[in-house]
């Protein structure tokens, strides 16, 4: 079977964490099939380079994203189309209807464990608020110029689909306006039009859970609703299925 080759290839024929989803993906999506088949030198260098758990899930995050996204059929996917230079292009474009493209970067938001054994601490509204935000100002940079861009962020437990993502994207405006220091030290933005300037090209942030099925509010789609780029109504009709 292609797919078993496909497999085999990837990881050299030996068990591995990410192969159950890998195998599910391959059998339950001939498109995703084909792009990992297409892509499977690319995937496989990955795979070699992560030396650590939570390396691998990231990955699994990227690759569920391209799965999902390849479930409709009038979107195509190119991945890590861009050359990188000096900084990091998104993961993906996508192209809807062979005219319009719009960009996906991929990140994952982890679970907040405890000390030592305790496992994952209580969900914390505010704290993962916080964090949610975080995560969005790490990936700002890789937003590139006069192009829609989407952040996709896949959280590995379906109770941060309980985040106020527009409120949470409300606060993080504030305090840039705000000229909130912590902020700009962290993610190296000069001043608050430095901050805008990459946020303006954020056309929508898409939150889901990992894994299948998703329930209750997963999936979420927040759009910016001051970006350039706006996505076209019928692709955020695609996202919000």
């Amino acid at each position: 079977m292609v797919t078993q080759e496909t497999l085999n290839y990837l990881f050299d024929d030996r068990p591995h964490g990410l192969k159950p989803s890998l195998t599910h993906w391959l059998n339950a999506s001939p498109r995703f099939a084909d792009f990992v088949a297409t892509h499977r030198d690319k995937i496989r260098k990955k795979i070699k380079g992560i030396h650590e758990a939570d390396g691998f899930l990231d990955l699994r995050a990227e690759l569920e994203t391209a799965y999902r996204l390849l479930q409709e059929k009038r979107f195509d996917l190119a991945y890590e189309p861009y050359s990188q230079g000096t900084g990091r292009g998104p993961d993906f474009a996508v192209t809807f209807r062979t005219r319009i493209t719009f960009n996906v970067e991929v990140t994952r938001m982890r679970l907040t464990k405890g000390e030592g054994n305790e496992g994952p601490l209580p969900f914390n509204p505010p704290y993962e608020s916080r964090r949610m935000a975080e995560i969005v100002s790490s990936k700002l940079r890789q937003m590139l110029p006069s192009m829609m861009n989407l952040l996709v962020v896949v959280a590995d437990d379906q109770v941060m689909c309980e985040l106020d993502v527009g409120r949470v994207m409300n606060r993080l405006k504030q305090r840039a306006e705000q000229k909130e220091p912590q902020l700009f030290q962290r993610h190296r933005f000069r001043d608050p039009a430095d901050f805008f300037k990459y946020y303006y090209r954020l056309s929508g942030v898409w939150l889901r859970s990992s894994g299948q099925p998703e329930t209750g509010p997963c999936p979420i789609l927040w759009l910016n609703n001051q970006t350039k780029h706006p996505l076209p109504a019928p692709i955020c009709t695609i996202l919000q299925r």
